[in-house]
């Protein structure tokens, strides 16, 4: 078979889809018939803005350009009208007016070698080609003008649009007779250099990808050019203004971005020299020493980075909430380069460096190193913390090392948890490039952490501390210290809120610190302490508010009279029946103590009343057995005020005291009565189990 050659052509049908070439929207629409005005050779475009029924707004877009000569090339899809110049510079597409494909359209124009104007009126389906459209002549200065309706928009958004395509446009733009305000695309810049028929301008701050950097013309867009940041000290990056660069070429018909050319890979370059010159420019620099040598590359001699670095702040676990970073320093020869560790290293370290060293460490930043004065830094290389103690009768030592162990070597021995210490010392390295000397510093301190291989690092659990008491070291100290050192908020969806994570974490570390530097039962206190101070004045005077909090069980709350007096005597019936009952305790096969349920419940029952489940807790006699049992009267006392509590919960744990006790209490009936009723069931348990005990001697005779 014989071919035959081809070529490329533009198919008919083409037309018939021109209503998607542009998306329609304000935007596109204004940009597009101001850049063709602009094209003209306009000095002024005028916009006007009228509502219309229904929400619609009718615009209308007049300059005083050269006008159209031809209406039929107008509508000629790819066809560009304008001379070789404007061509040549700016590559037009011959679709702009198509922008408006789909809309009710009515157009006004007259070239400059005409006498007369010309007028059409464009259907909305007559934009596909299908259907002629009549042109008749008119009147009308030398310019075009366009009206065409859009449909409902939002009040003020076709003005705003207008104001946004006018900024940077180069003519004269005017809004129902007001002008618009315009600038220079690279006004601010803090330097500007010309390429290649266009300006690229060099701005501080730091550019997101969202942001606008190229202007054609007026027309905005935003693509990666070069940007570029400083240590913590500024950030650059580029814009470009468009002149006349032909070979660099924007994506046609909306000319949202540009043609991936070698005239753009070089422009990226140019960017890229442009800051480097900018930073040359600037009375210093603390670009990265990465950054000093991509200078060099690409022809930028700058000097080196200014020799100055942020003080060391200890690092927290809660990276979202790291401490200021200070003033930055410049360096001198006292100064010495601490490492970045784990925050459960910093923050141990930071209560030893703050004897001998304060003022002087500074935070090691490696996007240095290669600059000669932070190469001759002095700087710490090997850190260790040595615990002290006693385990077991034997004075033993511990290490905490900061180095991962090699391949084949054991970890260090780690010392016991919740460790009182005799002493704690923080063994620093310290080397002296210069003269190639090594410094030793054994640093007191009160505070070494570990963590356990297993844990995830981030919850007090997995925190192995020791501790060496002292009066700097306080538990609100310590329990600071546990949380920067530790805390690390979850932020997947089954973490509760920061706020409910970080109170949650800070009662513990507290109570924790309390019971290691104080007490066991300071620790419990320290966990309410500061709630029920904030929350007593909300009881009347002539109230008791009574609290009962246990693990696993909701709080119970009751508010009841004050009425020392009452208790008095109610707590001599209840002390007396209770240290009866406790002569008649048993334990069962795994030595628990142990109550009948008769003696608790009108329901008898062959299982035993457990003192050792807390899930018994809701009984009010649970807690006085219990003291009782374990040898300590005291407890029973307050037997009423946790009565009174027990009283306000029966009626949502049916089974308990019968309806007719029910009956008794809500008719104003004394709380003493209840004891009698317990008396009475306790009399009769006895009667039973003596019968049973008979019962069971007889068998046993028999057998």
């Amino acid at each position: 078979m014989e071919y035959t050659p081809i070529r490329a052509t533009v198919s008919a049908e083409t037309i018939t889809k021109v209503t998607r070439l542009f998306n329609g929207t304000v935007t596109d629409i204004v940009n597009e018939l101001i850049q063709n005005s602009r094209r003209a050779g306009a000095s002024l475009i005028k916009f006007t803005v009228e509502g219309i029924e229904c929400g619609a707004s009718r615009v209308t877009i007049a300059d005083d350009g050269c006008g159209i000569d031809d209406p039929s090339r107008m509508l000629a899809l790819g066809s560009s009208r304008w001379g070789e110049e404007v061509s040549e510079s700016e590559d037009p597409a011959g679709m702009g007016v198509f922008s408006l494909a789909g809309k009710q359209v009515t157009i006004f124009s007259r070239h400059a070698s005409q006498e007369s104007a010309w007028y059409a009126e464009i259907d909305p389906d007559a934009w596909t080609g299908e259907k002629d459209i009549p042109l008749s002549e008119t009147e009308r200065d030398i310019g075009t003008t366009i009206t065409f309706v859009l449909d409902k928009t939002n009040p003020g958004f076709v003005e705003s649009q207008i104001h946004k395509a006018a900024r940077f446009c180069p003519v004269l733009v005017e809004l129902n007779g007001a002008e618009v305000p315009s600038e220079d695309f690279l006004e601010h810049a803090v330097y500007i250099e010309e390429w290649n028929g266009s300006r690229i301008g060099i701005f501080r701050g730091a550019w997101r990808t969202y942001e606008e950097n190229v202007n054609f013309h007026g027309l905005t867009i935003a693509t990666k050019l070069a940007s570029i940041d400083e240590r913590r000290h500024d950030s650059y990056y580029a814009r470009l203004d468009i002149g006349s660069t032909p070979d660099l070429k924007l994506v046609l018909p909306a000319r949202k971005e540009f043609v991936d050319n070698e005239t753009l890979r070089d422009l990226r370059l140019s960017c890229e020299r442009a800051i480097y010159r900018a930073i040359g420019e600037q009375e210093f620099h603390m670009l990265p020493f990465g950054h000093w040598e991509r200078a060099k590359e690409l022809g930028v001699d700058l000097p080196e980075a200014k020799a100055q670095l942020y003080p060391w702040v200890a690092d927290t676990a809660d990276h979202g909430n790291n401490p200021p970073l200070g003033n930055i320093t410049e360096v001198t020869d006292e100064h010495v380069l601490v490492p970045n560790y784990d925050a459960w290293i910093d923050q141990p370290l930071d209560r030893a460096l703050a004897l001998p060293l304060l003022g002087k460490v500074l935070s090691a930043d490696r996007r240095f190193e290669g600059y000669s004065w932070y190469d001759n830094m002095r700087r710490v290389t090997d850190l260790n913390f040595i615990v002290e103690g006693e385990v077991d009768g034997e004075t033993k030592s511990f290490t905490v090392t900061t180095k991962v162990a090699a391949e084949g070597e054991e970890e260090p021995e780690a010392f016991p948890d919740r460790f009182e210490a005799t002493a704690i010392t923080a063994q620093v390295k310290v080397l002296d490039p210069k003269t190639d000397t090594t410094e030793f510093h054994n640093l007191e301190t009160d505070v070494a952490l570990d963590f356990d291989p297993w844990s995830c690092g981030d919850e007090l659990d997995g925190a192995r501390i020791a501790y060496r008491p002292n009066d700097a070291l306080t538990p609100g100290v310590l329990s600071a210290m546990l949380k920067d050192a530790v805390f690390s908020p979850r932020d997947d969806g089954d973490g509760d809120s920061y706020e409910t994570q970080s109170q949650y974490f800070e009662t513990q570390a507290l109570a924790l610190a309390y019971e290691l530097l104080v007490s066991e039962e300071a620790a419990i206190y320290s966990s309410f302490e500061d709630a029920l101070r904030y929350n007593t004045p909300c009881i009347p005077d002539d109230k008791v508010l009574q609290i009962e909090v246990r693990k696993s069980v909701d709080y119970k709350f009751n508010l009841v009279d004050d009425d020392p007096a009452g208790y008095a005597a109610r707590s001599a019936k209840a002390l007396d029946l209770v240290t009866r009952m406790a002569g008649e305790l048993s334990e069962d096969d795994e030595g628990d103590v142990i109550i009948p349920w008769a003696y608790i419940t009108e329901e008898s029952d062959d299982e035993d009343f457990d003192l050792d489940d807390e899930s018994n807790k809701h009984n009010p006699l649970w807690t006085e057995i219990k003291a009782i049992a374990e040898g300590s009267n005291e407890a029973a006392t307050d037997a009423p005020r946790r009565e009174a509590d027990f009283y306000g919960v029966w009626e949502d744990h049916p089974g308990y005291p019968s309806e007719d006790w029910q009956y008794e209490v809500a008719n104003g009936d004394t709380r003493a009565s209840y004891w009698d009723w317990v008396q009475s069931k306790v009399d009769a348990d006895r009667e039973e189990r003596a019968e049973k005990a008979a019962e069971r001697a007889s068998d046993d005779q028999a057998a």
